[in-house]
């Protein structure tokens, strides 16, 4: 089934475009001119059409909903819904909403009550029938996603489990809290490079004898050195794609990779973008501490500063998809 429009996607429109060429692995300073608050947004890339590519639904903790990995190719009926540590574009974290107000995955399954039997049930996905259990109202405002069946119900996270993988979404009572709310987004893999040497690209397997995390040249294809920018707020957390584990964060003084709280806004950062935004180039400031930019200090070493401690130009990004 292809999927398209549907009844709120200006609004949704705008939300994709900002986080699509946003302020934004296996090996497995600073420019010193004002910053221009004028110039914060984003470009949305030549000739992509968002509303044709799968999207992620992310909790307000920075995880998932996925369809279970192990229901997923098999599209059993009905099948588990989870919440998990999100990867960029992988298959049983895409949905579409289309015009008929179901959540489908990108297997052809759609999001639904099955046998309901009140709040607290697990919601699955099965095969889509076009009926009300499988229709879905979407508050952006809130973040809220309603059964249009049993609409004093909401998709939710038992709020004890939110930072926990793997844990079952459930239709609960709607009360517009942390645990019922959600985001849709485009999650993309990016690469960041330094826009003064593009060749030096921020990972977290640069030497075996050096810290780790840098940036440093790399090998055509390293997930180490591949990225998802998912929103909070205003904000973004920068989040690893070889170890889905590890964000970029301050929490502990030094700029380091690692497992961060969704709370943290040592873990946020705020895209700045530079000039007119078109060749992807962007700052990160951090959310907890304004002066603070991630940059390279005289030694080249990627660190988390204030102006005077970092290179000129230095604190300068370019955000670029890595192609499929």
């Amino acid at each position: 089934m292809k999927p398209s429009r549907y009844s709120f996607w200006p609004c949704l429109y705008l939300a994709i475009t900002t986080l699509s060429a946003c302020e934004f692995g296996e090996q497995g300073g600073v420019t010193l001119k004002p910053k221009d608050d004028s110039l914060q947004g984003h470009v949305p890339p030549p000739g992509e059409e968002p509303e044709l590519e799968p999207i992620a639904i992310l909790s307000h903790s920075a995880k998932c909903l996925q369809l279970a990995p192990q229901d997923y190719p098999q599209m059993n009926s009905p099948a588990r819904i989870e919440a998990w540590n999100c990867k960029a574009e992988i298959p049983f974290q895409g949905w579409h909403v289309t015009d008929k107000q179901e959540i489908m995955s990108t297997n052809g399954q759609c999001l639904s009550l099955g046998d309901y039997a009140g709040d607290g049930f697990n919601v699955t996905a099965a095969t889509c029938t076009g009926f009300r259990d499988q229709k879905w109202d979407i508050n952006e405002q809130t973040g809220t996603i309603n059964n249009n069946q049993e609409y004093q119900l909401c998709l939710g996270i038992q709020f004890v489990n939110l930072e926990k993988d793997g844990d079952l979404i459930q239709l609960l009572p709607c009360h517009g809290k942390e645990s019922q709310q959600w985001k849709m987004v485009p999650l993309k893999r990016k690469t960041i490079s330094s826009a003064q040497n593009t060749s030096l690209k921020i990972n977290i397997e640069p030497k075996p004898e050096g810290p780790p995390l840098g940036a440093t040249p790399i090998i055509n294809g390293w997930l180490s050195a591949e990225w998802s920018l998912e929103p909070v707020g205003s904000h973004y957390r920068i989040r690893n794609y070889w170890k889905p584990d590890q964000f970029l964060h301050i929490e502990y003084g030094n700029l380091q990779s690692g497992p961060a709280h969704h709370y943290w806004l040592s873990g946020q950062w705020t895209l700045i973008r530079q000039s007119d935004g078109s060749d992807g180039t962007y700052s990160f400031r951090s959310a907890w501490k304004a002066d603070i930019y991630i940059g390279l200090d005289e030694n080249q070493n990627l660190r988390a500063g204030n102006f005077s401690e970092l290179v000129d130009g230095s604190t300068e990004w370019r955000i670029q998809d890595v192609n499929p």
